[in-house]
């Protein structure tokens, strides 16, 4: 946990590399964060979790100006769920990241979660490229989402299901300037349900 950090000027990377969870829970947060002026960079490469449930989160995220990037590459769960959280996030301007490739989910669900979103300018792209569930659910969430002006991007390519449900939820969006892109390219479903 880093409760309440204030970054005036610069950047901010948060690393946690080569990290292997045989058996438990981990759980990454980073509450009340502000940044005046800089970048944020979130990464955990590399990440092998045997059984146990693994929660990233990011809330009441505050962005004056700056970029955010938050990358989970290279990540696999043999057993057990995945939760990226980040509630009430609040940009003035800047681009916002959120990527989560390569990732291999044998057993258990996926949800990636991004409710309360406030954009004054600037662009949003969601990608988990590369996603192989074995069996599980995935669901990505982007709840009351609002922006003034921008382009926003949610994409799943090479998207691999052998048994499970994939949803995907842009509920009570608002904008009143841009774009929006949902793009699941490449699909492939054994079995399971799709819904948008």
């Amino acid at each position: 946990m880093i409760p309440n950090l204030t970054v005036a000027s610069g950047d901010l990377e948060v690393m946690i590399p080569n990290l292997t969870v045989a058996s438990e829970d981990l759980e990454v947060t980073i509450p009340n964060l502000t940044v005046a002026s800089g970048d944020l960079e979130v990464t955990i490469p590399n990440l092998t979790v045997a059984t146990g449930d693994l929660e990233v989160r990011i809330p009441n995220l505050t962005v004056a100006t700056g970029d955010l990037e938050v990358t989970i590459p290279n990540l696999t769960v043999a057993s057990g769920d995945l939760e990226v959280t980040m509630p009430n996030l609040t940009v003035a301007s800047g681009d916002q990241e959120v990527t989560i490739p390569n990732l291999n989910l044998a057993s258990g669900d996926l949800e990636v979660t991004i409710p309360n979103l406030t954009f004054a300018t600037g662009d949003l792209e969601v990608t988990i490229p590369n996603l192989t569930v074995a069996s599980g659910d995935l669901k990505v969430t982007i709840s009351n989402l609002t922006f003034a002006s921008g382009d926003r991007e949610v994409m799943i390519p090479n998207l691999t299901f052998a048994s499970g449900d994939l949803e995907l939820k842009i509920p009570y969006l608002t904008f009143a300037s841009g774009d929006l892109e949902l793009k699941i390219p490449y699909l492939t479903f054994a079995s399971g349900d799709l819904e948008l």
